[in-house]
């Protein structure tokens, strides 16, 4: 999925959930220009030692103080995920929106949470619905050896709750890769 999503990538990019580098990496080879981000110290401290050039601790509630534009903007690994809920998700992408060129792309990857058998996956969702979240939001933190993050939502859509949260906000779907529960979606201006 990746791969076939990724050809679609243009101009200047911005990986946003770099991680460890590794979309960073594959578009230096190409002479891409690239920026990287993650609210993660350690994960650009293992961008840097990997090698990637273009990189800054940064969450991707401030990228609205990014100066440069865009024309792709990267979120794989189930990043769509860091949308984290409906209302932060409408933000986000109004964000997006200003700091991209009028011919901009999104490539962005989630996974269906309506796509599982996991009882205990289903009971989780079902109580965000009576808690009035949404049915794939998560709540989680990550862990390393002695590290313990921040709690955050991650969020998990269906096709159709990502055509909805895009609406009103200037984005639209073009196109899905794979199969479910994974999935990539390819988002343009409207």
């Amino acid at each position: 999925m990746e791969r076939s999503a990724i050809k679609l990538a243009h101009g200047k990019i911005l990986d946003v959930g770099c991680g460890a580098g590794r979309v960073e990496l594959y578009f230096q080879k190409r002479r891409y220009e690239i920026l990287g981000i993650d609210n993660s110290p350690l994960a650009i401290k293992v961008c840097k030692l990997r090698g990637v050039k273009n990189v800054k601790i940064m969450s991707f509630a401030k990228i609205g103080n990014l100066k440069q534009h865009f024309d792709t903007v990267v979120l794989f690994g189930t990043n769509f995920g860091l949308l984290g809920n409906y209302k932060n998700s409408k933000i986000l992408l109004r964000k997006l929106y200003k700091i991209t060129t009028k011919s901009a792309t999104i490539i962005a990857a989630s996974r269906d949470p309506y796509d599982t058998k996991n009882k205990s996956d289903i009971a989780y969702n079902e109580a965000n619905l009576r808690k009035g979240r949404m049915f794939g939001q998560l709540r989680i933190r990550v862990r390393y050896k002695s590290y313990l993050g921040e709690w955050f939502d991650y969020l998990f859509v269906s096709k159709a709750e990502m055509r909805s949260l895009l609406n009103g906000t200037g984005w639209e779907i073009k196109k899905f890769y794979g199969k479910a529960p994974r999935y990539i979606a390819i988002i343009e201006k409207t």
